[in-house]
C-alpha cells in the first residue's frame, strides 16, 4: 500500500501549539484548549506542548531564585557581618539560605529545595545556554541539571562549553539515562582523567541512607546506601551466601527474607550488646547522654493486646500494634501521658534521672523529628535548641527547647529565621522574608476524635486567640491524676 506525502502530514488541530514557542501566548493557548475536541494526534501534541511550557515556567522561576539569592537576607549572614561569632563552623552559601525560605513555601525538603535553589542559580549566572535550552522548551529540569553537573568536573571554560553545546544539540531527544551516557563518554573524551576523579569524589559521599517510609503500606520502609560497586558486590555476595546456606538447611523463608533477615540481625545484635561487631569491636555512641536505642510508643490497652491501635516509631511515623508488640516483648518501659484529644505529650514518666537528662528525655519523646516545617531529621540527632536565646532571657524548659537539626539551627542562629512556642503546643515560624508557618503538635498518642462517635471527647469551638479547641472534659476523660504534679523541669 503507497502513502502520499499528504497522508503524513498531521492533522491541522493543533498544529498552532506544536510551533508556538513557550511563554505567554502557549499558556493562553493551552488554557483555552479543549482536549475532548482534539483527536488522538492532537491531544500528545497538547500534552507536549504542556511539557514545554513547564520547562519554560522552570526557567522563569530560576531566574527569580537567583534575583531572590541576591537580596541581603540571603546574600549575607550574622557569620558575615558579625566579627565576634566564630565563622570556622559556618560557611555562608546563598543557595542554602535561599533554599531554606523556600522549603516550606513549596513544601519541599530543605534539601530539596537547597539544591534547587542551587542549580537555579548556576543556571542563571554560570549556565546561560542550558538555562536558554530550558527557557526554549527543549530540555526538562532534570536534563538541564545532568548537564550542569556532569560539566562541572571540567575546570577549562572552553572545554565546558564545548560539551554543553554539543549535549544540547542532541539532549531534546534523549532520556534522561542516555543523557547521563552521551555525557560520561564525552567527559571521558574531553579529560581521560575525570572519570578517576569523579569516583574519588563519589567515594567520599559514601552513605547509608535513614529508612524511608513505604507510600503504599504501613510500616514498611525502604533504605539506600550508596558507595563504591565492589564494597556493595562484596556486602551482597556475603548476605546472599549466608541466606543460601540457610535454606539449604530446610529454613523456610525465601532469599529475599533471608538476606533482609541476616542484614537487620546486626543491627539488633549490635542494639543489645551495646557492641557492632565487625574487623573491630566498636562499642555504639550514645546520643544526647542516652544509648541508642529503636523507640517506639504503644498505647497501653494495645500493649496488653486489649486492641489494635496504631502505635509511633520513632523517626518514621505508624506501624502496626503487632510490629510495636514484637519490639516491646524485652524492651524498658516508660509510662508517657497523652492527650486524647490531639496526642501531643504531656508527660514523660521519669525516676532516675536529673532534671537535664529529663528534660531532654521529655523533649526528644514529645518531637521525635525537627520542628522546622519540612524537615524529617529524627530528634535524637538534632541539636537541642532555646527557642528565645539563654542570653537573650531565654530559659531551659520544655515550653522553650525543642530538636533543630544542625542546617535548621544555622538557619535560626545565622539566617534570621525565628520560633515561637504556642500556648496549645505547636510552633510558629517566621521566615527572613515574613512569611509565618505553623507546625502543629505531634501527635505521640492516640487521638480520641478519630474514634467511634460515641467515644468522643465533647469539644468546645477554637479559642479566638490561639486557634485551640478548648477541652471540656474531666480528669477522668484524659486519664489525668488532678493532683499529679506537673513534669518536674
Amino acid at each position: 500500500m503507497s502513502t502520499s506525502a499528504s497522508d503524513s502530514q498531521p492533522p491541522s488541530g493543533t498544529r498552532g501549539l506544536a510551533a508556538t514557542a513557550p511563554g505567554p501566548a502557549l499558556g493562553l493557548a493551552l488554557e483555552e484548549c479543549q482536549p475532548r475536541q482534539l483527536d488522538d494526534y492532537d491531544v500528545v501534541d497538547a500534552i507536549v506542548a504542556c511539557q514545554r511550557q513547564m520547562a519554560h515556567l522552570q526557567a522563569v522561576q530560576a531566574r527569580m531564585v537567583q534575583e531572590l539569592s541576591g537580596r541581603e537576607n540571603y546574600a549575607f549572614c550574622v557569620a558575615c557581618e558579625d566579627t565576634e561569632v566564630d565563622n570556622a563552623f559556618h560557611t555562608h552559601d546563598r543557595a542554602d539560605a535561599v533554599g531554606q525560605e523556600l522549603s516550606p513555601a513549596l513544601t519541599w525538603t530543605p534539601n530539596e529545595a537547597k539544591n534547587h535553589a542551587g542549580l537555579a542559580i548556576e543556571l542563571v549566572e554560570e549556565h546561560r545556554s542550558v538555562l536558554r535550552a530550558l527557557e526554549q522548551g527543549r530540555i526538562s529540569w532534570n536534563k538541564a541539571r545532568i548537564i550542569v553537573r556532569g560539566v562541572s568536573w571540567l575546570h577549562d571554560a572552553w572545554l565546558q562549553a564545548e560539551v554543553e553545546d554539543r549535549l544540547l544539540e542532541d539532549a531534546p531527544g534523549m532520556t534522561e539515562r542516555q543523557l547521563h551516557r552521551r555525557l560520561n563518554r564525552m567527559l571521558s573524551e574531553a579529560d581521560p582523567d575525570t572519570a578517576r576523579k569523579r569516583r574519588a569524589e563519589g567515594r567520599k559521599k559514601r552513605r547509608v541512607c535513614p529508612p524511608v517510609p513505604d507510600d503504599d503500606v504501613t510500616g514498611i520502609a525502604s533504605m539506600t546506601l550508596v558507595g563504591p560497586a565492589e564494597d556493595l558486590a562484596a556486602l551482597y555476595t556475603a548476605v546472599d551466601a549466608g541466606a543460601r546456606a540457610l535454606r539449604a538447611a530446610g529454613d523456610s523463608r525465601n532469599l529475599d527474607q533471608l538476606r533482609f533477615d541476616l542484614l537487620c540481625q546486626i543491627g539488633w545484635n549490635a542494639l543489645a550488646t551495646g557492641v557492632l561487631a565487625g574487623p573491630e569491636q566498636v562499642r555504639l555512641a550514645n546520643r544526647h547522654g542516652r544509648p541508642a536505642t529503636v523507640n517506639v510508643t504503644v498505647p497501653i490497652t494495645t500493649l496488653l493486646g486489649l486492641d489494635d491501635q496504631p502505635c509511633q516509631l520513632a523517626g518514621y511515623g505508624p506501624i502496626p500494634a503487632e510490629a510495636a508488640r514484637r519490639i516491646a516483648e524485652d524492651a524498658v518501659l516508660r509510662r508517657l501521658l497523652t492527650d486524647p484529644v490531639d496526642g501531643r505529650l504531656l508527660e514523660y514518666g521519669r525516676t532516675t534521672y536529673s532534671p537535664p537528662r529529663a528534660l531532654k528525655d521529655f523533649v526528644l519523646a514529645r518531637d521525635s523529628r525537627c520542628v522546622f516545617p519540612t524537615c524529617d531529621t529524627p530528634s535524637d540527632v538534632c541539636d537541642i535548641d532555646h527557642g528565645i536565646p539563654w542570653e537573650d532571657g531565654g530559659t531551659t524548659g520544655a515550653s522553650n527547647n525543642h530538636p533543630l537539626s544542625r542546617g535548621c539551627h544555622v538557619a535560626k542562629t545565622l539566617h534570621g529565621w525565628s520560633i515561637e512556642h504556642l500556648d496549645w503546643g505547636g510552633y510558629r515560624w517566621r521566615s527572613p522574608a515574613g512569611h509565618t508557618y505553623t507546625v502543629p503538635p505531634e501527635a505521640v498518642g492516640p487521638i480520641r476524635h478519630l474514634a467511634r462517635p460515641e467515644h468522643r471527647r465533647p469539644r468546645t469551638d477554637p479559642d479566638p486567640d490561639t486557634g485551640h479547641q478548648t477541652d471540656t472534659g474531666t480528669d477522668a476523660d484524659t486519664g489525668t491524676d488532678p493532683d499529679s504534679d506537673p513534669p518536674p523541669f
